[in-house]
């Protein structure tokens, strides 16, 4: 009823407006958290290259819900090269899993993450990144937030942090943002707006084809 009062057109045709807001290069969302979190990853992040996406993570639980979001949502995550992954071997304690999530696990620290990120990214086989650092390993300090907005500055690609727990994972993510470091609570949420970055990506390389 209430779409009908406001316009009837909209409940019949949903379809239709879909079709018009992707020729139109509108990014859709389904909730009001959807929009704010996709929002601020447009705010804070270049547009993705691509849909290939990094996962890394200390929490193989949170790595494969991450996975299992950013399939849902039209993301690839892809296997890392057999090159890639020898050489991460070669830096790693041998229990981490260096295939795509990688599980650094719980006996990380923060360098890990920096050795990861610097041995991937100059490969160019990902167009996004999911850090999941949930603060809880003792070994964790502040200088993971360093570390991943270095990377940021230094390959241009979108680094978005996943940071869960009570209040000490509310510290962390204001630590990330004001490093200029997109950061949410959730996995799935950090997939959404990954998804939109890749999809901006997508409507801005449409425009230049275009000329």
């Amino acid at each position: 009823q209430a779409a009908a009062s406001h316009t009837a057109a909209l409940a019949s045709g949903y379809e239709v407006y879909q079709a018009v807001f992707r020729q139109a290069g509108v990014i859709e969302v389904e909730t009001m958290e959807d929009m704010f979190d996709a929002a601020k990853a447009l705010l804070m992040m270049p547009p993705a290259r691509g849909r290939r996406l990094l996962i890394l993570t200390n929490a193989g639980g949170e790595g494969v819900l991450a996975t299992d979001y950013a399939t849902k949502y039209g993301l690839d995550v892809p296997i890392l090269p057999s090159e890639v992954r020898e050489e991460l071997r070669k830096s790693m304690p041998p229990h981490v899993v260096v295939n795509n999530p990688i599980d650094l696990t719980g006996d990380t620290d923060d360098e890990r993450y920096r050795v990861v990120l610097e041995t991937v990214l100059p490969h160019n086989i990902v167009d996004i990144v999911i850090v999941i650092a949930p603060p809880h390993p003792p070994a964790i300090t502040g200088r993971i937030v360093e570390y991943v907005a270095e990377a940021h500055r230094r390959y241009d690609i979108p680094i978005l942090a996943v940071v869960t727990g009570g209040y000490i994972a509310e510290e962390y993510i204001k630590k990330f943002e004001n490093a200029g470091i997109s950061a949410y609570q959730t996995p799935e949420r950090a997939a959404k707006a990954a998804a939109a970055l890749a999809r901006f990506g997508e409507v801005l390389r449409r425009i230049d084809s275009r000329g």
